[in-house]
């Protein structure tokens, strides 16, 4: 995915500085994070989750998702919840399943459930985000972004994720400046050096 991503930038930045608008490149982003993001949920999402889940089945699921076999994933984690069926770390796994399947109306189902079971997830809440972002409904994934971010202020990923929203919402300034801030907190995270040159590219 990475690899696919950094082609694209070199061929978005050569791009721009042979004459495109920022605009233009700020639609790019956004595209961008929001790839990145929804693979960053298979990858730092999931880790953060890794506590919740019980240790064989958790390790299979994560050799699941990490090698694209969402099937047998979804087998061990349903196995989970009717071992556990209020554990919300497994529905929002499942949610990011499907977000990364484009099952986008299972996801979401899958993310309010973890969020009935534990309205205060932080996890949750950013995955509902991303599904909304998804679908373009600005709105609601603004929402979500924020309540994440109630919970937890300096979780990176989500202010990565809501300064593309407002990029793409024509909030450029203030979007670049939530970006340079989420660097600041954690300047070696993946989703941050992924776009780090379209925050150049404003400066």
């Amino acid at each position: 995915l990475y690899r696919i991503l950094e082609k694209r930038q070199i061929v978005y930045y050569n791009a721009v500085k042979n004459g495109f608008y920022k605009p233009m490149a700020a639609v790019v982003f956004v595209g961008i994070l929001i790839q990145v993001g929804i693979g960053l949920a298979i990858g730092a999402v999931v880790a953060k989750l890794a506590g919740g889940l019980w240790g064989v089945q958790r390790d299979l699921v994560l050799h699941y998702l990490e090698s694209g076999n969402y099937e047998k994933a979804r087998e061990v984690i349903q196995n989970i919840l009717q071992e556990d069926p209020l554990n919300a770390e497994a529905y929002i796994q499942l949610s990011v399943i499907e977000l990364e399947s484009d099952n986008l109306k299972k996801a979401e189902d899958y993310a309010k459930e973890a969020l009935r079971i534990d309205s205060n997830n932080k996890v949750a809440w950013a995955v509902l985000g991303q599904i909304y972002h998804h679908q373009k409904d600005y709105s609601q994934a603004e929402r979500c972004y924020l309540q994440a971010l109630k919970i937890d202020n300096v979780y990176v990923e989500v202010l990565a994720c809501y300064s593309g929203l407002l990029i793409e919402t024509g909030f450029i300034e203030k979007g670049l400046e939530i970006l340079k801030y989420a660097k600041s907190l954690e300047p070696t995270n993946d989703l941050i050096l992924e776009n780090e040159f379209f925050v150049n590219l404003y400066n």
